[in-house]
């Protein structure tokens, strides 16, 4: 079963769109360049931060990378996943 996370388009020079799903805690970021990261087990309260940070690429880069396990999508329209990318492990975007 396929997980259907809506999200917004956000105004970021970087960033195409954000979601995020309460119950699964799980947080969607679409890059411009197509791919998409979803991030799992990732607090509300880190989901509105960001959401309310003046840079978006500056939260995501301090904040997220590196500190929730995630999935790689090379294309957010099908997301079929790339990756998996365990937390700690650098991420290159």
């Amino acid at each position: 079963m396929k997980l259907e996370i809506i999200r917004n388009s956000v105004p970021s020079s970087n960033v195409k769109s954000i979601g995020y799903d309460t119950p699964f805690k799980l947080l969607d970021i679409e890059f411009k360049n197509g791919g998409l990261y979803r991030y799992m087990e990732v607090p509300s309260e880190t989901y509105i931060k960001l959401m309310g940070a003046a840079s978006l690429g500056s939260f995501i880069a301090h904040h997220i990378k590196g500190k929730f396990d995630c999935s790689f999508y090379a294309n957010a329209e099908d997301e079929t996943e790339t990756k998996f990318i365990p937390k700690n492990e650098e991420i290159t975007n």
